[in-house]
């Protein structure tokens, strides 16, 4: 996505909000396009603009003579504040070719390294590799540049008594935050014939968190040195090398002043085919699995697009994203189209030629931003297209990643199903249990329903309910423990019951066989 910018001054914003005010309160009025409004109400909002608007805010500049115009008036002075102003249009212009410069700036960030370390020397006990190779002198191949001996010197100047971040690909070493993703740190850098060596140190939190890796990684320095590779990711200018020292980009030469130096025009004491690179500062030292096809080592220049993998759903989302840009883009194309034929149209009727100034001016910048509106357009269609390619080529590496996925899936799938055996084994034993459970409470609540049943016998006995009438004739009683027991005992015979149920219901009849 484009960088937008809204660092315009106060007075630019102050300019717009004062000219839409004049049209709000005067609905009669008739200046200005609605690309104009537009561009008042971005600036009175103080929203982002981007290098495109920039750049017609800057080419207003043409309509200055009619800035002193009275609001009521005639519609220059109106228009020239609706688009910022002088200090808007002011702020365009220099800050349009900050943008540009910067653009055309050849600082770059690039990574560089070598293909192979077969001398390193691979200590996995202790986690160190012992002189790695990082860059080496050579022409990077395929993309225009070369790392000479002062391009060394420039790196080791950066690096002298730093310690260099190192890891694991470079996936979002321009666009993202890395922290918490080191593997450990190069240090004790030292340039030796045509390369720069580091030693490497990796974390013991890399080690003990993600041992699959680590393991990995030295295994693979140790056996497969030719496979190994190594880039360190900086940032740098690039310059023409000559006897007579270093030519910078866009220089122009003292005799010819038509003629810039840029990377396609060298100068004819160029030392090298393409221009070297002079480093500014060091990122870090990351390693790869792909070196590039290069003579001395590994070369890959980072895009300006950040490098991760997208899932599919993002996938989906992205691409779904760019259908709609791509209509909104068709639509735009067609509302340019019937607004360029409109203004065909008004200029075809018009009878008289324009009075004003300002209103010819008004004219000429439509036009003028319709055909600016056309070929951004078609560049961001361009864009659209280029986004759905790299969508295509995000999906196939998803879909080869799920493919190298597939054994640790299967490795999950089967410590998941001795897991679930483990777990069947305890629901066994569960049920024994509850089973056995159940056997003892049904036992417990028979005792206790037979309890209840004997408690409720004797309550009923307590209260009298259905007392049996005793009948121990008129014989006279002598009160004694023997002759209580006798009649107690002939009680109980007489109404077949325990000595206990007779003593209770004689206890209440005949209190008297109890003073003794």
């Amino acid at each position: 996505m484009a960088e937008t910018y809204n660092d315009y001054p106060q007075g630019a914003t102050n300019n717009a909000k004062r000219a839409l005010k004049y049209k709000d309160e005067n609905a009669d009025n008739k200046c200005g396009t609605p690309v104009g409004w537009a561009r008042a109400n971005q600036l009175a909002k103080r929203e982002k603009i981007s290098r495109e608007t920039i750049a017609r805010m800057a080419s207003f500049k043409r309509h200055q003579k009619s800035k002193d115009v009275p609001y009521s008036e005639g519609c220059g002075g109106l228009m020239w504040d609706a688009w910022g102003g002088s200090s808007g249009v002011n702020w365009a212009i220099s800050k349009l070719k900050k943008i540009d410069k910067a653009a055309q700036s050849m600082s770059r960030q690039f990574a560089f390294g070598v293909e192979s370390n077969k001398e390193t020397q691979v200590n996995n006990e202790d986690g160190t590799m012992r002189s790695v190779a990082l860059i080496s002198v050579g022409s990077a191949l395929g993309h225009g540049l070369y790392v000479d001996g002062k391009s060394l010197e420039t790196i080791i100047d950066e690096l002298e008594d730093t310690k260099l971040p190192a890891y694991i690909t470079h996936r979002g070493a321009l666009f993202e935050d890395r922290l918490t993703r080191e593997i450990g740190m190069f240090n004790n850098f030292r340039i030796e014939g045509d390369r720069l060596l580091g030693d490497f140190q990796a974390f013991d939190s890399f080690r003990e968190d993600d041992s699959r890796k680590y393991n990995r990684l030295f295994e693979m320095a140790e056996k497969m040195p030719e496979r190994f590779g190594l880039s360190i990711v900086f940032e740098a200018d690039i310059a023409w090398a000559t006897p007579d020292g270093d030519v910078p980009m866009g220089r122009f030469p003292n005799n010819d002043s038509d003629r810039l130096y840029d990377e396609d025009n060298p100068p004819e004491d160029a030392l090298f085919e393409y221009p070297s690179i002079r480093v500014e500062e060091v990122s870090s030292a990351d390693f790869v699995d792909s070196p590039a096809a290069n003579q001395r080592g590994l070369f890959s220049i980072i895009d300006t697009k950040p490098n991760y993998k997208m899932t599919k759903a993002e996938l989906t989302e992205l691409n779904e994203k760019l259908k709609q840009e791509n209509e909104t883009l068709a639509l735009s194309v067609t509302d340019s189209e019937a607004r360029v034929e409109e203004l065909q149209f008004k200029l075809k009727e018009s009878s008289a030629p324009l009075a004003e100034d300002d209103e010819e001016a008004e004219v000429e910048e439509a036009a003028e931003e319709l055909v600016e509106e056309d070929e951004v357009v078609e560049d961001d269609a361009e864009v659209v297209e280029e986004d759905a390619e790299v969508v295509e080529d995000e999906e196939a590496e998803v879909e080869e990643e799920e493919v190298v996925e597939e054994d640790e899936v299967e490795e999950l799938k089967k410590e998941i199903a001795s897991k679930l055996e483990e777990i069947a084994g305890l629901n066994s034993k569960l049920e024994e249990m509850e089973k056995e459970m159940g056997e003892d409470q049904e036992k417990m609540e028979a005792k206790a329903s037979k309890l209840s049943s004997k408690v409720a016998t004797l309550e009923k006995l307590i209260e009298g309910s259905d007392l049996v009438q005793a009948s121990v004739g008129d014989k006279d009683y002598e009160p004694s423990k023997a002759n209580r027991s006798k009649i107690i005992s002939e009680f109980a015979k007489e109404n077949k019951i325990s000595e206990f149920a007779a003593t209770l219901r004689l206890g209440k009849d005949r209190p008297e066989l109890f003073q003794i």
